[in-house]
């Protein structure tokens, strides 16, 4: 059961952290559609982040990302994998409605959040900011760390949302690998009990836990879908997934009648429908799982501005 709970929420993940979908050293076809659309200058910076992520040069590859981020606003607002994660947190963080992408981001580079960091360490902002940069180019570590600190000056329920997500996008990270080695017949190492937590029971913790202070939202709550689904220790498999169609249910109040074509708003609503289509497939819930399809082509059928160059 627990090797097809993993094979689940990989696939779900893609879409739902996209969330963080490909690592930054895997290619993909939409990130090489991402670049056309780009001003070159962008374009040469974003696969100057990837070759350093790659190279894990974290510093440098959040450095090129916000360069190219202000320069080109697309590549937030239509970028796939985890620059997509870092998308969503950031409509979430700065308080705007989560299916709003306002024009007037300003995307601060990695040497202005540090020389802010250097003059006040606890600038809550500046950490979680640093901390989507980081996300954004795979240095979840570092991450991690930054939301860590920022949670622990301010008590902020978002921060707690930021964590669960990079928590979530991690522990997906690790089961694509465990699968990879599954599908080789390779044993892999045990895990202690304490990096089970992390993985696997942390994510609901916190994200329950800023829902109980005041952290609301459409992001909110396909976070907590996720974590539901992520929990792979849990005692009633049957009551969590039912929880998450019930969280994805709340998402969907939320979604307006109408969508402009904004590439976030997009992925927002397929992480709705798509995950939800997943879950109900799971129970074999045939009809509710054709119903969202339904529901998600047509809501997708909007035209997206991120294809226009």
């Amino acid at each position: 059961m627990m090797f097809r709970g993993i094979c689940l929420l990989t696939a779900t993940l893609v879409v739902c952290t996209s969330l963080g979908g490909s690592s930054p050293s895997e290619a993909s076809e939409p990130f090489d559609e991402l670049l056309a659309l780009l001003e070159p200058e962008a374009a040469h910076l974003l696969l100057q982040s990837r070759d350093q992520a790659n190279q894990q040069l974290w510093n440098s590859a959040a450095q090129s990302y916000s360069d190219a981020a202000k320069i080109d606003q697309r590549v937030v607002a239509c970028a796939v994998g985890d620059g997509m994660a870092a998308a969503l947190s950031r409509v979430h963080n700065n308080g705007a409605d989560a299916m709003s992408v306002g024009s007037a981001w300003r995307i601060r580079a990695l040497d202005e959040l540090n020389a802010v960091l250097a003059q006040a360490p606890d600038d809550v902002q500046a950490l979680t900011e640093r901390a989507l940069l980081f996300q954004a180019v795979g240095a979840y570590d570092h991450a991690i760390d930054d939301l860590n600190r920022a949670a622990e000056i301010s008590g902020d329920p978002d921060v707690d949302v930021l964590r669960s997500r990079a928590l979530l996008v991690s522990s997906k990270r690790f089961q694509h690998e465990f699968s990879k080695l599954a599908y080789a017949e390779i044993l892999p190492e045990p895990l202690t009990d304490e990096e089970l937590h992390l993985l696997f029971v942390e994510p609901l913790e916190l994200i329950k836990n800023a829902r109980t202070r005041g952290a609301e939202g459409i992001v909110v709550e396909i976070t907590l879908a996720l974590a539901l689904v992520n929990n792979h220790l849990t005692d009633d498999r049957e009551r969590d997934l039912s929880e998450a169609i019930a969280a994805l249910d709340r998402a969907e109040a939320l979604l307006p009648e109408t969508m402009g074509g904004n590439n976030v708003e997009h992925k927002i609503v397929a992480s709705v429908f798509f995950f939800r289509w997943r879950l109900r497939s799971e129970p074999d819930d045939g009809e509710g799982a054709m119903s969202d399809l339904e529901k998600q082509s047509e809501r997708l059928s909007a035209p997206n501005t991120c294809d226009a160059a």
